[in-house]
C-alpha cells in the first residue's frame, strides 16, 4: 500500500534495518519475516530458530537452506549472488504478494530440527549400533 501524497510505501510497511541487538528472540518476535542473505549455510541454526518462532524465511537457494525452507510455504528462496532476485523477493514481501502457511505450521515444520529432536534421533542410532555389536 502506498502513501497517496508521496507515492512511497507507508512507513508501517517499509523494511527497517534496526542495527545490533543482543536480544535476538525479542527482536524476531516483532518481525514479520526473517532474512538471511548468506550464500554459504550448510545448516543454518538462525533459520531453524526463526522458523521455530513461526517466522517465514527469505534466504538464498543454496546449501542447507533448500532443505529447510519450502519456497512459497515456509518462506521464499532467491537465487544466490543475484541482488536483483533478492530485491524482487523483497518487493513481493513489501507489497504483501506472498502468502505462506501459518506461524503454527511453520513452527511445526521446524520441530524435527530442534536440539532435543536431533539428540533423540542420534540416541536411536547409537542404541541401534550398540545393540548390533
Amino acid at each position: 500500500m502506498t502513501d497517496t501524497t508521496t507515492g512511497s510505501p507507508k512507513e508501517s510497511e517499509q523494511i527497517r534495518f534496526r542495527g545490533v541487538s543482543h536480544n535476538i528472540s525479542d527482536v524476531l518476535r516483532e518481525t514479520d519475516w526473517f532474512l538471511l542473505p548468506s550464500t554459504n549455510e550448510p545448516c543454518s541454526v538462525a533459520i531453524t530458530e526463526a522458523m521455530a518462532l513461526g517466522l517465514p524465511v527469505l534466504a538464498s537457494a543454496s546449501g542447507g537452506n533448500i532443505d529447510l525452507i519450502r519456497s512459497g510455504e515456509t518462506g521464499l528462496l532467491f537465487e544466490p549472488n543475484n541482488p536483483a532476485d533478492l530485491a524482487a523477493k523483497l518487493r513481493l514481501l513489501l507489497n504483501n504478494q506472498c502468502a505462506v502457511i501459518s506461524p503454527e505450521q511453520i513452527r511445526e515444520s521446524a520441530r524435527h530440527r530442534s536440539a532435543s529432536a536431533v539428540a533423540a534421533d542420534y540416541r536411536k542410532i547409537y542404541e541401534y549400533l550398540a545393540a548390533r555389536s
